[in-house]
């Protein structure tokens, strides 16, 4: 379990490094020293004034969000942490398609706090928000470490040395993030005890490679095994875009799964559409694509009981030609007039 307001604390010395407390908290206008209440969990900041302390301590607040969300948002252009309207926006944004009431049973953070945050009526605390960041993103870690090197930031050491495990499988093993979903199904936890083959028939795996996928994960400390059953410790999504080479592989790995499982697959929704469009058009796609997938997010985070386990691939690529190949000449009327698209 999280202690975010220790971390919240370890936040906000690791930004101060070996300033003065006392000399900074005049800088930013407090006539007491409120960084060494902050720094021993007596008082809290706002949202709004944790990020204010952070671009007075030399960080580029604009460039560790954007940096975290990896896009500029218009709302991101003229933020201003010293607006209510401002947090609220970066609230939503981090929230997602994820509802209050998701968010209020993964975090115990009440659905009226919640509500009043991003509608910007308030703003959380420090801790508040961090919890909030783990529990509608899960990259914490990813986010501190935009505005300060996470090492500095004891509290978090424990989830540093987990997430690095847990990304250490999934690229080792692929396998075992469907694994881990499969031990997740009620049909699994029906079972009298543990088979041995039977994730691995419903994955489609060797039993070798199932037993030696838990033993992984046993080792390092995903899955627990009882008396009867393995049992995941921490069933949480797993972001692996830290790394482009390990996102090219994991994304070729799935990539090849679902080709070759798409045919046969039951109740299996395949479809493509190869098609030729404008650079705006283009982005229009990609936006439609981020709201699909934060709303399938939503979605799975809200489902129960767990009964099935899917995988959900959702491509978009471009075939840009070079500007040095690009045709001088507007295209005929005829050309025009082609079907610019095909696909099922």
């Amino acid at each position: 379990m999280l202690d975010f307001d220790g971390i919240a604390a370890d936040f906000i010395r690791a930004l101060r490094g070996r300033r003065s407390q006392v000399a900074l908290s005049r800088r930013l206008g407090f006539r007491s020293n409120v960084l060494h209440s902050w720094e021993t969990q007596k008082r809290s900041p706002p949202l709004g004034g944790l990020l204010a302390y952070a671009a007075r301590t030399g960080c580029d607040v604009h460039v560790a969000i954007e940096t975290f969300l990896r896009r500029q948002p218009l709302w991101l252009q003229a933020f201003d942490p010293t607006k209510a309207e401002d947090v609220a926006a970066l609230l939503r944004e981090l929230a997602g398609a994820v509802s209050v009431a998701e968010l209020s049973r993964q975090s115990g953070i009440s659905r009226f706090a919640l509500a009043r945050w991003l509608s910007g009526k308030a703003q959380p605390r420090a801790g508040q928000f961090l919890a909030l960041v783990h529990h509608a993103t899960h990259r914490l870690t990813d986010f501190i470490a935009c505005f300060t090197d996470v090492a500095a930031v004891p509290s978090l050491r424990s989830e540093v040395t987990r997430l690095e495990a847990a990304r250490a499988v999934a690229t080792q093993r692929p396998w075992s993030q469907l694994i881990l979903r499969l031990l997740e199904t009620d049909a699994y936890r029906r079972l009298p005890r543990h088979e041995p083959g039977w994730l691995g028939q419903r994955a489609g795996i060797s039993e070798k490679e199932e037993r030696e996928t838990l033993e992984t994960l046993v080792a390092a400390g995903q899955v627990q095994r009882g008396r009867s059953h393995y049992r995941p410790r921490a069933l949480r999504a797993l972001d692996m875009r830290h790394d482009r080479e390990t996102v090219a592989q994991q994304r070729a790995f799935w990539a090849s799964v679902a080709a070759e499982r798409a045919p046969t697959a039951v109740d299996s929704l395949c479809a493509y559409n190869v098609c030729a469009l404008s650079r705006a058009g283009y982005e229009q796609l990609r936006a439609l694509q981020r709201e699909y997938l934060l709303k399938a997010r939503a979605v799975i985070a809200e489902s129960h009981p767990i009964e099935r386990v899917a995988l959900l691939q959702v491509n978009l690529l471009h075939f840009d030609l070079e500007p040095s190949q690009e045709p001088s000449q507007e295209p005929s009327q005829e050309q025009q007039q082609r079907h610019r698209g095909s696909g099922h």
